[in-house]
């Protein structure tokens, strides 16, 4: 639930204040992680797609209100579908 709402850029409860410090940073960090999966091996990027991760990183590309969030979204987008038919 945590984790959701830093996705989608919305304000985190009192409780959540320990993930608000960086939160930007943490959340670029963990798609700059994304990418490393993604380019390890194709099925990784099959698997998103098959999670529902494509609809959720599409959201972060779109509406999150960081630049450094979009951006490096997009380069995650970017290595998913990159040559690959299926997704």
């Amino acid at each position: 639930m945590k984790w959701n709402k830093l996705f989608r850029g919305e304000p985190l409860d009192e409780e959540d204040k320990d993930m608000k410090m960086g939160s930007d940073d943490q959340l670029v960090a963990l798609l700059e992680e994304m990418d490393e999966l993604a380019e390890i091996h194709p099925r990784n990027n099959l698997n998103v797609c098959l999670m529902g991760g494509m609809s959720e990183l599409l959201f972060l590309c779109f509406k999150h209100p960081s630049e450094r969030v979009r951006r490096q979204t997009c380069v995650v987008l970017t290595a998913i579908v990159a040559n690959n038919i299926q997704v």
